[in-house]
């Protein structure tokens, strides 16, 4: 017979164990990899896939904390975490609550060592940008699950452009899930490096004759911004003339001339100077000084008081013919620009073309000049030459840059990769004018 005192205790152990291990039983289930599709990740679960960082295919989480992710971090201390994605990957304390703070130091080190062993209950998913932007690249990063095999695996996406307009953008749902769209970047805005930015609005100047030449009407047509507009060459008096040119950075220039630097018998007349026809002239005048295939230049003139005006010109990609004065008279020759050091004919001068391939730098000499050239920025739509040390502006295609000593850099073709896909060049052309 059973003590009804000693039964009670008895009955309230086999109910203490029926509901501990119904509380078991329960917990596995959620943790079942088809429970954990609908588990959303809490704070211990971000915490430890931050930590998780390294150990499964590449640079992908491994669904757990080791010593690896441990000396990944340690390696990556005093990184730039502004142009290295992975250093940005390390850099996860510091800040305010826990966040990046800019710097990957050893606080990154002692964080990750202390969630060693910790384990992920659920899909996690961590994006850098912490929540879904298109004004930001950044890159989603974290630990799936895979229900045949009920094994984790690791996964790292990276915003990017699909096209000049179009972003793939990757960000996380409230399930732990990663998630991508194609989305369009709105008017004025286009796709660089995985984000929508702002168009860049170039100015530019272009002066019909060339520069300071007052023996040609020039008109310069300028564009800033929104607004454009023009300026003619004019003469101010009978012998004084006002000259507008481009300087090196697109802006509108003026100068004052006097005509009669260039003799006593010349005179401004309609924004030219212009030789006073009395008795028989002849006259020629060179914009670039000489023979100098390597610059383009105007000759303009009398002969016999019939005035001329000339300009060097490519007969085809490796031909020039070069206008020049020879005493009074104009003359012109063709010149072979593979010769010396140029490699083609454009715009009616022979200039080098180089081709700068991402991550490498490249010595080429020019007129008797060393340039050591590299890309330091390349995007879809323009870039950043490097040369001799001193850095362009951003060009697009067709755009040049005046460099301090006084040699032009033109971008001629971007070819844009991203890293992701393969490695970027940009054909650029170097010349004297």
């Amino acid at each position: 017979m059973v003590n009804r005192k000693g039964l009670a205790p008895l009955l309230i152990g086999i109910i203490i164990f029926i509901v501990a291990v119904g509380t078991a039983t329960m917990y596995f289930s959620v943790s079942s990899p088809k429970a954990n599709a609908q588990f959303s990740p809490g704070i211990n679960d971000l915490n430890c896939v931050k930590a998780d960082l390294v150990g499964g295919s590449g640079l992908t989480p491994s669904g757990s904390v080791t010593n690896t992710d441990v000396l990944w971090v340690k390696s990556k201390i005093g990184c730039n975490t502004t142009s290295d994605i992975d250093c940005a990957r390390a850099d996860i304390v510091g800040g305010v609550n826990g966040t990046s703070n800019g710097q990957v130091s050893n606080s990154e080190v002692l964080y990750v060592k202390s969630m060693i062993g910790c384990s992920l209950q659920a899909p996690t998913c961590y994006d850098s940008e912490k929540k879904d932007s298109l004004w930001n690249w950044g890159t989603v990063y974290g630990v799936t699950y895979n229900n045949t095999t009920n094994l984790s695996v690791g996964y790292k996406y990276t915003d990017y452009c699909v096209n000049s307009n179009t972003v793939m953008e990757y960000a996380c749902n409230s399930s732990g899930q990663s998630l991508a769209s194609q989305t369009s970047c709105p008017s004025g805005y286009s796709c660089s490096n995985g984000a929508c930015v702002v168009n860049q609005i170039t100015n530019s100047c272009n002066d019909s004759d060339g520069g300071i030449f007052p023996f040609i009407n020039g008109t310069v047509n300028l564009t800033v911004e929104n607004a454009s507009g023009y300026s003619v060459d004019y003469c101010i008096t009978s012998t004084d003339l006002f000259e507008y040119y481009c300087d090196g950075g697109n802006n509108l220039m003026k100068v004052q001339l006097n005509c009669t630097m260039f003799g006593s018998n010349y005179k401004c007349q309609n924004g030219v100077c212009v030789i006073n026809q009395n008795g028989t002239v002849n006259q020629c005048n060179d914009s670039d000084g000489g023979f100098k295939p390597n610059t383009f230049g105007n000759i303009i003139g009398y002969t016999n008081n019939v005035s001329y005006s000339y300009s060097d010109y490519c007969i085809n990609n490796s031909t020039l013919n070069e206008r020049y004065c020879n005493g009074v008279q104009p003359t012109n020759s063709t010149y072979n620009c593979l010769i010396n050091s140029t490699t083609a004919c454009q715009n009616g001068k022979c200039i080098y073309i180089v081709d700068i391939i991402e991550g490498q730098n490249k010595t080429v000499i020019v007129d008797g000049k060393i340039y050591n050239v590299s890309l330091g920025f390349v995007s879809s739509t323009a870039a950043k030459i490097i040369v001799n040390g001193e850095v362009t502006s951003s060009l697009h295609e067709g755009e040049t840059y005046r460099l301090s000593e006084g040699t032009y850099i033109s971008v001629i073709r971007i070819n844009f990769n991203s890293k992701d896909t393969g490695v970027s060049d940009v054909e650029i052309s170097i010349s004297n004018s």
